[in-house]
């Protein structure tokens, strides 16, 4: 019977992030995504068209969501995996082949712009009505978002998720979302590193 594990250990373990990378048989990357409970997150992918392909799925463990959220960032925008857009994770996958066309590199700014215009004046937004209007609105950047993609996307171009009442969508509920205010400060400091964030 082996030694009990310590349960300072396993809190530690639950506190971690994984950015996990999925390969095929031959070992090219078809997706790379961030995760503080990968089981569940594996299982989010089940229904995708591509997931049958998956041979292999690595971890790599960060201590901070923030952390984990940069390094998913920097390995979609370096590594080209198959089935992720660079520069917004969670986005559908990308069609490859001879007539088909290479996606641009969407940069912070054009993120941060696409939001703003979403709120269009307004002081904030929840995250479940950003990813509905960014889909509407934007469906060749946006149209597999969803409330946490959307957060997750934001929150790792350093936007706080605060409490904030939105009038966009009817609501007068606070929920957890962004602000305007947060965005164009992110958007100015975007701008001034040539359109990603500092």
């Amino acid at each position: 019977m082996s030694d009990p594990v310590d349960p300072a250990i396993l809190r530690r373990i639950g506190d971690l992030h994984a950015v996990y990378r999925m390969f095929d048989r031959g070992g090219h990357l078809l997706y790379v995504g961030m995760t503080g409970r990968a089981t569940n997150r594996f299982s989010t992918h089940s229904d995708r068209s591509w997931f049958p392909q998956v041979e292999m799925i690595t971890l790599e463990w960060h201590a901070t969501f923030a952390e984990a959220k940069l390094a998913e960032a920097r390995a979609i925008g370096s590594e080209d995996p198959r089935y992720n857009i660079k520069g917004t994770s969670g986005r559908p996958p990308r069609v490859r082949g001879p007539q088909a066309a290479e996606p641009s590199k969407v940069s912070a700014a054009d993120l941060l712009n696409d939001a703003l215009m979403v709120l269009d004046g307004a002081p904030g937004i929840h995250w479940q009505t950003l990813a509905d209007q960014l889909a509407e609105r934007f469906p060749e950047r946006w149209s597999a978002a969803t409330k946490e993609s959307v957060r997750g996307t934001f929150l790792g171009l350093g936007i706080p998720s605060t409490c904030t009442r939105s009038r966009i969508g009817g609501g007068n509920k606070p929920l957890a979302g962004c602000r305007r205010s947060h965005l164009e400060e992110a958007l100015t400091a975007a701008r001034l590193n040539g359109g990603d964030i500092p």
